[in-house]
């Protein structure tokens, strides 16, 4: 769980305060400094400008509408993502294609309507963000140009500039739960990583991711693993890129932005270019030289009125498939965002860095540990699957190196249908770090 800042009660787990400021290859993070961050004008200045406020007010539309039009169009109906299996689910019992079908063509002219709205908020956003912080973007712009991403400069480059993504969105401290040793066991390991994030809320991941990233790659510096850790590749939409000045889309390209076509009725060529894009990036995590980041929700975050499994779209799992294929194991990590306001009406932001969750392929089957499915936050189905002894009483174990065939036996499945099940279970898994994290 995650402990509520100032006037409520600390847990004794979980809930250091970072001071963002002061991560340093030095820093042992023994002060404990709250962190806060300003909900929708939290890229702005104290005083947003006209265009900003403009900006900001477009986006609150397009989140309003596609709730109120979620209701009134059944626009979550049409594109819910029912792909997913668990280890009780049969493939038999899906349709034959994906139920993600093209909406009608009043539902198409208004979620697209909404999307170009967005669109043109981010880019009076991002254009603001480079008016109000041209010396910062100019040095960076010009700094990495000339910076080898293997160097240990280039890792520096990823702090600085996740220390001032989250301090443009007024955000001076993050409570993350550092002490269980989660960031310091993947800094001493050579091995890349899947980092899977809930979608929230796009404004405020943008500044936890920030954080994160900068806590993570402080790790590697603590260490003196800098020049060789696995560098970032955050897996984001082509729209939010395009939306970009050219200064800071640049930034954010030699960064490890990755663009991809995340719309959620894919079309053949938007399906060639994320083929194209994500090949060598996979080609590269399999030789521990990349970390991926991902949102596995995508757009389809905008559906609060699906389950969080429906909104878990399955191409995750594809790509842990793939990757099973060329290394002994796969790692995944899930993180969870939360964010939740104080008594100053700012929105504190919290951290929960999950266990990891395995795959490893054993001929024909995939094996995966239960990660962090747990007695009490976990549901049945996944439960029974690793703690049920056969005699109807489920018990706790240890399962940290206790792996079961993820697809519970079935034989002659297809990659798509194991792509399934591990997906499934990278959702139970990340639904439940997501639930710590907004508690």
């Amino acid at each position: 769980m995650i402990s509520k800042i100032n006037s409520y009660c600390p847990m004794i787990s979980f809930g250091q305060h970072i001071d963002v400021n002061s991560i340093s290859s030095n820093e042992n993070y023994s002060d404990k400094v709250d962190i806060y961050t300003n909900n929708r004008e939290s890229n702005l200045r104290d005083k947003p400008s006209f265009m900003n406020v403009i900006a900001n007010k477009a986006m609150n539309l397009v989140d309003s509408s596609f709730k109120s039009l979620d209701n009134v169009l059944d626009l979550s109906k049409s594109t819910s993502n029912k792909t997913l299996l668990d280890p009780y689910d049969s493939p038999s019992a899906l349709p034959e294609q994906s139920t993600q079908k093209e909406p009608g063509k009043i539902k198409y002219i208004v979620k697209g309507g909404l999307n170009e709205l967005g669109n043109i908020a981010l880019k009076i956003v991002f254009k603001q963000a480079e008016k109000q912080n041209s010396e910062f973007i100019n040095e960076e712009y010009n700094d990495l140009q000339k910076t080898d991403k293997d160097s240990p400069e280039y890792i520096d480059h990823i702090i600085k500039i996740g220390k001032k993504l989250a301090q443009g969105m007024k955000v001076d401290s993050a409570e993350v739960n550092i002490e269980d040793g989660a960031l310091s066991d993947i800094a001493n390991s050579d091995e890349s990583c899947i980092f899977i994030m809930n979608h929230d809320s796009p404004i405020q991941d943008a500044a936890a991711l920030g954080i994160f990233n900068s806590l993570l790659y402080n790790e590697y510096n603590k260490e003196n693993k800098s020049k060789d850790c696995p560098r970032p590749s955050i897996i984001v939409s082509n729209n939010v890129l395009d939306s970009q000045t050219p200064k800071i889309k640049a930034i954010s390209e030699k960064i490890g932005c990755v663009g991809v076509d995340a719309n959620i009725y894919h079309s053949k060529e938007g399906r060639n270019l994320n083929s194209k894009q994500l090949e060598p990036v996979i080609k590269d995590f399999c030789a521990d030289k990349k970390h991926l980041f991902i949102f596995p929700e995508g757009q389809m975050n905008c559906f609060k009125n699906s389950s969080f499994k429906e909104r878990f779209q399955a191409e995750v799992g594809s790509m842990v498939k793939i990757a099973s294929l060329k290394k002994d194991r796969v790692k995944v990590v899930p993180v969870g965002f939360g964010y939740d306001k104080n008594d100053s009406g700012k929105t504190a932001v919290k951290i929960q860095i999950g266990e990891p969750v395995y795959f490893i392929k054993d001929g024909k089957k995939i094996l995966a540990n239960a990660g962090n499915i747990r007695l009490d936050n976990a549901s049945e189905n996944y439960k029974k699957f690793f703690y049920d002894d056969g005699d109807n009483q489920v018990q706790v174990k240890d399962q940290k190196d206790k792996y079961k065939d993820i697809t519970n036996g079935r034989e002659n499945l297809s990659s798509k249908e194991q792509a399934q099940y591990i997906a499934g279970a990278l959702a139970e898994n990340l639904n439940i770090i997501r639930d710590e994290a907004i508690k």
